[in-house]
């Protein structure tokens, strides 16, 4: 139980004071709630010889120093825990989001999205409602009853003793219940990021599931998982409930040995009418705090499985990590002898080496699977090369912060992404700070001003999910809004008009021009026909450069680039025959 404690204070950072100081408050508060049996016993002390106006009056000054103690003492303890709790879940969720920009992206592949979405809502959440809770049930409990323990020993310490045993033999028994759902609740866990994973795997994927017909195998397979989920929760109950029973049975020994002792005592002679009440009335109370422990073990390992997968998710190691914040005044790229594999075992890469001059266009093309994607995101450094380098104006991406290497990278992707927003706070994610003014100059320049003032709202348009309320051309050319706000001297456009109706396709490859004037660009592409003036072509074949050089020269070397001009040549030509 310990241990729980400790992975708080140790996950609370700088806030661990505050919580140390509730512990200290707990204390106090212990002592407030062990008063009254000062009063109780002072009372039927005086009763049993003479009852006097002052005696009452001293009786009623240790109530309501308990009371009034207690309570400040005990909202001070519950405020300063639950205000580190809080504290602390809300700065996680903002860690995690910052570490996830920094992450290399094969964090995504190790970590499925259900287990990401658990530890940012789920756990976080279970983190900010039970922390606090945990910290009551433990150390306030705990202590509290110890604190009574003790007092009890003052007054009589045969029947303090009986007290002691009870306690000590519940402590045991906790920890065995504690060590008996440590074997489940990592499967609990699990089966919950399951149950998420197929949540989000079915509402993702509900188009293709209707469209197929594969909405009765979809919901089976959501259904299994909450099936799993609920009995690996019935499991832990299953496993801990004789453990619990066995402990409530020694509390409630506990308090009859006392009452028999106490009767026994006090018919001896041994034990004063006084001591008798003050024993009877704490056998009904000191164990309550450690009952509240036994019913609230569960959520107390839970809380322990919980951090560690929080912990897990904001500790994973940033590919940035001991890099350095540099100010790149260049920004030739050059690839040096490059190797990469995604597995650490295939290579999609293949000691590739070239240079793309600071201000010219460079293409890359090849069929599927080439490479071609693989190259531009190393470039962004999305993932780190096994092998070989990448600078960027003569300084090595691995040595530059992702911050600071992303801000000279505008990326425009096949696939673009929109966030549920308003157009304007879309492409002013390319700028934060940019006016109104500036959102609508690139917006024009990308060519979708027009359409965007088209719309009922103008820029004040909420595009949906992923941009649903847009087309695909809309999308795109935001995206290019978005990128030309941005301004960075590098560009990447990773087939940008690969999917675009010709009618889109003149508004973006305008868009697209505006983006790269006087910038490094690198085009993926696979149609030819846009990249034929560029500097320099690279083809790849396997991961590896097939063929460079420019359009002329490719075609008169009679390779791989030629072939794929004559066939989109040829495909140029086809007509539907009615």
């Amino acid at each position: 139980m310990w241990s729980v404690v400790k992975k708080i204070i140790a996950m609370s950072g700088d806030k661990a004071k505050y919580i140390k100081a509730s512990t200290v408050a707990a204390f106090v508060y212990a002592i407030f709630v062990a008063l009254p049996y000062t009063a109780i016993y002072l009372f039927f002390y005086q009763a049993d010889k003479q009852l006097t106006a002052e005696t009452l009056l001293i009786c009623t000054g240790i109530l309501l120093l308990s009371l009034i103690g207690g309570s400040v003492a005990k909202t001070i303890t519950y405020r300063l825990q639950e205000w580190a709790s809080n504290y602390v879940a809300a700065r996680k969720r903002l860690e995690i989001g910052d570490r996830l920009k920094r992450v290399p992206m094969g964090f995504f592949k190790e970590k499925t999205l259900g287990e990401v979405t658990a530890a940012l809502t789920s756990d976080i959440t279970f983190y900010e409602n039970k922390a606090a809770d945990v910290l009551d049930w433990v150390v306030n409990g705990l202590i509290s009853s110890l604190i009574s323990c003790l007092f009890l020993i003052l007054f009589d310490w045969r029947l303090g003793l009986i007290f002691t045993a009870g306690f000590i033999a519940a402590y045991l028994l906790l920890n065995k219940i504690q060590r008996e759902s440590e074997k489940v609740i990592p499967l609990r866990k699990q089966a919950e990021t399951n149950a998420i994973s197929e949540t989000l795997e079915f509402i993702r994927g509900i188009s293709v599931f209707k469209l197929f017909h594969m909405g009765g195998h979809s919901v089976k397979n959501v259904k299994d998982s909450y099936r799993e989920y609920s009995n690996t929760s019935y499991g832990l109950e299953i496993k801990v409930l004789p453990w619990s029973t066995i402990l409530h049975c020694c509390l409630k020994i506990a308090v009859g040995a006392i009452l028999v002792s106490v009767s026994y005592l006090t018919i001896q002679g041994d034990l004063d009418i006084a001591s008798s009440v003050v024993m009877i009335v704490a056998s009904f109370q000191i164990f309550g705090p450690l009952e509240t422990l036994t019913t609230s073990i569960n959520s107390i390992r839970t809380l322990d499985a919980t951090i560690d997968r929080i912990e897990e998710i904001s500790n994973f190691p940033m590919i940035d990590e001991g890099c350095q914040d540099i100010v790149l005044k260049n920004f030739d790229i050059e690839f040096n002898h490059v190797s990469f594999s995604y597995d650490g075992e295939n290579e999609v890469i293949k000691d590739v080496s070239f240079t793309i001059p600071q201000n010219t266009m460079t293409a890359v093309v090849g069929s599927s699977g080439s490479g071609k994607t693989t190259l531009a995101r190393l470039i962004a450094r999305f993932w780190d090369v096994q092998k070989g380098s990448i600078k960027i104006g003569g300084v090595d991406v691995k040595e530059i912060t992702c911050d600071s290497l992303l801000k000279n990278i505008s990326i425009v992707f096949q696939n673009v992404y929109l966030f549920n927003d308003t157009i304007a706070a879309n492409i002013r994610y390319g700028k934060p700070d940019a006016t109104q003014a500036e959102v609508e100059a690139a917006a024009k320049k990308a060519c979708c001003h027009d359409f965007i003032m088209a719309l009922p709202d103008g820029y004040d348009t909420v595009v949906g999910e992923s941009g649903s309320h847009l087309s695909g051309g809309e999308k795109q050319r935001i995206s290019i809004a978005r990128a030309i706000l941005k301004n960075s001297p590098i560009v990447l456009l990773d087939e940008a008009t690969s999917s675009i109706d010709p009618d889109n396709e003149v508004f973006i490859q305008q868009a697209i021009n505006e983006l790269v004037k006087d910038k490094t660009l690198i085009v993926i592409a696979h149609r030819l026909t846009t990249i034929k003036d560029a500097n320099q072509i690279i083809v790849m074949d396997g991961g590896s450069i097939a063929e460079k050089g420019s359009h002329k020269r490719l075609l008169e070397s009679n390779g791989q680039y030629a072939r794929f001009w004559e066939i989109g040549q040829r495909a140029g030509k086809w007509k539907l025959v009615s």
